[in-house]
């Protein structure tokens, strides 16, 4: 039996209080409901900011717009090479902090991750860097977060690095 989401729209009367119009009553499946979330284009500054913004007209609208909003998430860190060492490095161009952050404050996040990419931002001379440059520690902290992962992407240059996936192993 599908689940269903009532819908009530509120009318304010003359003193400002929020009645119910029982007359504007709608059931819609939860099921409808997925399916239009699912074609919202998450790619998109309106797509997003349509899944940002449902959950404040129902709780009920807060997991499934998370569930899309947090689907595929693409965590950015900077590397250098340099003859055999690798080291990650984030500053305020790379989005490993603030995806830490997020999962600090709402841990259950990581459970509606089903794709999660490391992008690698290639960075040839680490001592030229900005006031927030530090070295990577948030992908450490991430990862651990996650149970099961549908999908762990790791891009590679090409190159075949063989010790950036040795410094890898050791999470």
């Amino acid at each position: 039996m599908p689940t269903e989401i009532q819908f009530t729209q509120k009318v304010a009367s003359a003193t400002g209080e929020l009645a119910s119009d029982s007359l504007n009553d709608q059931v819609f499946p939860l099921e409808l409901l997925q399916h239009i979330i699912d074609d919202v284009d998450i790619t998109s500054s309106e797509g997003k900011t349509f899944l940002v913004t449902l959950p404040y007209t129902s709780r009920d609208f807060a997991i499934i717009s998370q569930k899309r909003l947090f689907s595929n998430i693409d965590v950015q860190l900077k590397i250098s090479k340099q003859d055999n060492f690798a080291g990650f490095f984030e500053d305020e161009e790379t989005n490993g902090p603030k995806f830490l952050s997020l999962l600090d404050g709402s841990p259950h996040i990581a459970s509606y991750v089903r794709n999660l990419t490391v992008t690698l931002i290639d960075f040839p001379n680490p001592k030229h860097r900005g006031p927030s440059f530090r070295q990577m520690s948030s992908l450490q902290s991430i990862l651990p977060r996650f149970r099961v992962y549908a999908c762990l992407e790791l891009p590679v240059d090409g190159r075949g690095d063989g010790n950036l996936w040795k410094f890898l192993r050791k999470f």
